[in-house]
């Protein structure tokens, strides 16, 4: 009992010394969740430790749960915890070694007292009783040297013991002659019959440390480390304060505590955090160790966990990558594809490797090479395993390594793989943007009657065996404005050759052809590839005539309409993009589309010798709605395309350039667009560079009738055209 006292002196002091806060008394209080209501007793573990101590055991094992009160004595006792009813047939509750007698207290109306036998004061164990009245005489030191008090009810708790007290009793024959019974009127007493104890749970908070003995499961080895959890919860229903772990009991080396999620934290009921104990030997040999866990439970203000652990002597350890299995992919009959398996000594031993096989289904497909022998600590070496497929399908099989590893003395390595027939792949691309896109069709844009356009195609063999090209040929309703020429017979896999297309239109209008490959191809053995085109007789084109007697002309496909076109030397508001000139000033126009087209390209001739370098235009853009300054120079899609003193302009309706943002068959200048000359020193020196002095003027629409333009100015056009076209049928 002194040691008890001792210990919670002690605890009240850390406690006060860490800042965690204690419980408003330092009791133990207990709650019997009975069928007709609780009780709540405060025990005295002050005076009777070892008898609560008893009690408690019976608690935290489980032992009262389904129990019920078999004994009731009118303005004597009501009396449970010798026997459980689960079903309906009762058992004796598992006997734990009897407890001492400590009479102190009398037993007095609401105490609660250990029941033992007749004639043995030292025989309780697990059965008690509350006095319904005050016994002090009838159960005092005269009688079996007295009955232990350990407790009283608290509460209203007396309310609930005192309606038990006042059911009918019945004799069910011994050890129940004095039975209290629940609405019983037959023959045989069934569970709903009794007053069942359902659980006995703490009130006051309860720590619960799981495992309170922690042990490593295995020896460590010398240089590794082991790791264990310990876990705290609370069984309690009040909130369970923690205060620093190991504050007290301080952990040492080669044990250390790796993860606390417990120090300082308040676990309400039924809540858990975990510690994780690493243990890092540095020698061989048992090793013990100890730490408290401070708190607020009244009953365990320090709970001390025993740690035991085992060092053991070094050991390899054999790590392999890749650690899900090795797949080759797809190999051809006949060929061979290969893929490397690392093994790892992460041990701290030498790693002997005895043997390297391979096993399984299609184990005589595959081989392995390895300088896989000894391996030290760190070091690794490298298996290559081979697969030589002989027919077609999927390939698997088992790479097992033999070592000395004591976990992993036979390590299996999943191996798969698959074998395929080679076969040829043809496959025909064209250049586009910098690089070769698969194509079944070509538009060659629009062009003028009495010209001509080349295009390249390329023919691939993609496959791994021969391609054999059998014939290529033109047909389709306009075959003869189309002819070709091409170096294609036999192509190894890999291998490509060139196929070169050309169009003469020879009438006005949509022109279109196809071109026709036969191989032998097994999935493909005709391959169709799509020729459009469209002739035209002639262009429009405008001209504009600026005050200093220049002119700039405007060029666009027929059937494009260019109006609302005018020019001014004076720019729109806004502050000018620093380093650029405009020279020639800026030009506004709005271009109509013909039915069904979604874009088109204005080129723009400057006079002979003016250069410029980038292109400018004010107004929204899809990325800002407000109007301002940008570049408008060619991104892949849209922009100015600057070929000497021509500077084409590509638009799509509605996209960057057209400033009302909105397809709608009419793009829109961004309301004063412009052009910049980056001009240097030496240019600007020169009086006949083509520019003209700013100020005043503007210039004229003059329509001119004439011939079509030089093919130069339009050969970026026309491409335009044609891409936009494909684009949008590919969309």
């Amino acid at each position: 009992m002194r040691k008890g006292l001792v210990t919670k002196v002690l605890f009240c002091l850390l406690s006060v010394v860490a800042g965690w806060p204690l419980a408003a008394s330092a009791v133990i209080v207990v709650r019997m969740e009975t069928v007709l209501g609780d009780i709540d007793i405060e025990l005295y573990d002050d005076v009777a430790p070892q008898t609560v101590a008893n009690f408690l055991n019976y608690v935290k094992d489980g032992d009262y749960e389904d129990s019920f009160f078999h004994r009731s004595v009118p303005d004597f006792v009501i009396q449970g915890g010798g026997f459980r009813m689960p079903v309906d047939q009762p058992e004796p509750v598992p006997l734990d070694p009897p407890v001492a007698n400590e009479y102190s207290l009398p037993n007095v109306r609401g105490t609660i007292a250990m029941a033992k036998s007749a004639g043995d004061p030292d025989s309780a164990t697990s059965q008690w009783f509350i006095n319904l009245v005050d016994n002090t005489d009838t159960l005092g030191p005269a009688n079996n040297g007295g009955y232990t008090v350990f407790g009283k009810v608290i509460g209203n708790g007396m309310e609930v013991a005192d309606a038990i007290a006042a059911l009918p009793i019945v004799n069910a024959g011994s050890p129940f002659e004095t039975l209290p019974v629940i609405d019983f009127s037959g023959d045989t007493v069934l569970r709903q019959h009794l007053v069942i104890v359902n659980r006995v749970v703490f009130v006051t908070p309860h720590i619960v440390v799981t495992p309170a003995v922690a042990a490593f499961d295995t020896s460590v080895p010398v240089g590794a480390s082991g790791q264990l959890q310990v876990e705290i919860s609370n069984d309690g229903m009040e909130d369970l304060v923690l205060g620093a772990i190991a504050d007290t009991d301080v952990i040492e080396a080669p044990f250390d505590i790796v993860a606390d999620t417990c120090s300082g934290q308040t676990l309400v009921s039924s809540a858990a955090c975990t510690l994780t104990v690493r243990f890092t030997p540095e020698a061989e040999g048992e090793f013990t160790d100890s730490f408290n866990i401070p708190s607020n439970d009244p009953e365990s203000p320090n709970v001390y966990v025993t740690l035991n652990a085992v060092g053991g002597p070094p050991v390899p350890d054999i790590e392999v990558s890749p650690a899900e299995g090795l797949a080759i992919g797809g190999v051809s009959v006949g060929g061979s594809g290969a893929g490397t398996v690392t093994l790892s000594n992460a041990g701290d031993a030498a790693l002997t490797v005895s043997a390297i096989s391979i096993t399984g289904a299609d184990a005589a497909e595959f081989a392995q090479t390895n300088d896989c022998t000894i391996l030290d600590p760190g070091a690794s070496c490298e298996v290559t395993v081979t697969l030589m497929p002989t027919t077609a399908g999927d390939k698997v099989a088992t790479l097992t390594v033999a070592s000395d590893d004591p976990d992993q003395p036979m390590l299996d390595i999943a191996l798969s793989g698959r074998g395929y027939m080679p076969v040829p792949d043809i496959q025909v691309t064209r250049f586009f943007i910098f690089t070769q896109i698969e194509t079944s069709r070509y538009n060659f844009g629009e062009l003028l009657l009495g010209n001509s356009r080349r295009a390249e195609l390329t023919v691939a063999n993609r496959g791994e065996a021969d391609l054999v090209i059998e014939s290529i040929d033109i047909g389709g309703a306009d075959f003869g404005d189309f002819s070709l020429t091409h170096d294609c017979s036999v192509l190894a896999g890999g291998q490509d050759c060139k196929l070169e297309v050309e169009f003469a239109p020879q009438a006005d209008g949509v022109r279109s052809g196809m071109v026709t490959i036969r191989s032998n191809d097994p999935d493909q053995p005709v391959t169709e590839v799509t020729l459009e085109g469209i002739g035209r007789e002639s262009w429009e084109r405008y001209t504009l005539k600026r005050s200093t007697g220049e002119r700039i002309r405007l060029l666009a496909p027929p059937a494009t309409r260019i109006d609302r076109v005018g020019a001014s030397d004076e720019p729109p508001p806004g502050d000018l993009p620093e380093g650029v000139r405009f020279e020639q000033g800026f030009i506004k126009f709005a271009v109509t589309l013909p039915r069904g087209r979604v874009g088109s390209a204005v080129a723009i001739v400057l006079p002979e010798g003016v250069t410029p370098t980038t292109y400018y235009k004010y107004g929204p853009t899809p990325d800002n709605a407000v109007d301002h300054w940008y570049e408008f120079m060619w991104d892949g899609y849209t922009g100015a395309v600057i070929n000497g003193n021509v500077v084409t302009l590509y638009f799509v309706d509605g996209e960057r350039g057209d400033s009302d943002l909105t397809r709608n068959g009419v793009i829109l200048d961004p309301g004063a667009p412009g052009f910049s000359v980056m001009a240097t020193e030496a240019e600007a020196a020169t009086p006949d560079s083509g520019s003209s002095g700013g100020g005043g003027g503007g210039c004229s629409l003059l329509p001119h009738a004439g011939a079509g333009s030089r093919p130069v100015e339009w050969l970026a056009v026309l491409a335009f055209i044609a891409w936009l076209g494909l684009r949008r049928r590919q969309a």
